[in-house]
């Protein structure tokens, strides 16, 4: 859709990527020189991740993504607290996170099924519309 409208894709993806790199960049100087003040050893595990579950759960919806992030940020920030409130093991936490992850991958393997249904149920009424068109032709000869 961006070659058809003229707009140079390649340039556009190098331009987004060069503005995340930025904006991650100055973020872990925020971190490590504002709030730490130096480079802990745990200074971002799981991110990557954490980064892909959330992507996932928004389906690709930019302010799905927010919504996703908060509720993953709820639920590691909130995890620790459950666990001390309730005795429930802390590896719940990320137990809750695959049990989402696998929830969201099923929902995207039934939608692709169906599509698939579809496409292939609309194939077959063309090729039945084709056929009922070149019989029609037939018998007029």
């Amino acid at each position: 859709a961006a070659k058809y409208a003229g707009v140079d894709a390649r340039k556009q993806i190098m331009l987004i990527i060069m503005i995340g790199a930025i904006i991650g960049g100055l973020s872990g100087a925020v971190e490590v020189m504002g709030l730490k003040r130096r480079v802990y050893m745990e200074f971002v595990t799981n991110v990557g991740y954490e980064s892909v579950a959330v992507a996932l759960l928004a389906g690709g919806n930019p302010l799905g993504v927010i919504f996703s992030a908060l509720f993953f940020a709820a639920l590691k920030a909130g995890g620790a607290t459950m666990s001390i409130e309730t005795g429930v093991i802390s590896s719940m936490n990320s137990i809750i996170i695959a049990t989402c992850m696998l929830f969201v991958i099923g929902v995207g393997v039934v939608d692709s099924r169906r599509l698939s249904r579809v496409v292939d149920n609309s194939k077959d009424d063309d090729d039945a519309e084709e056929n009922v068109g070149a019989s029609d032709a037939k018998e007029g000869n």
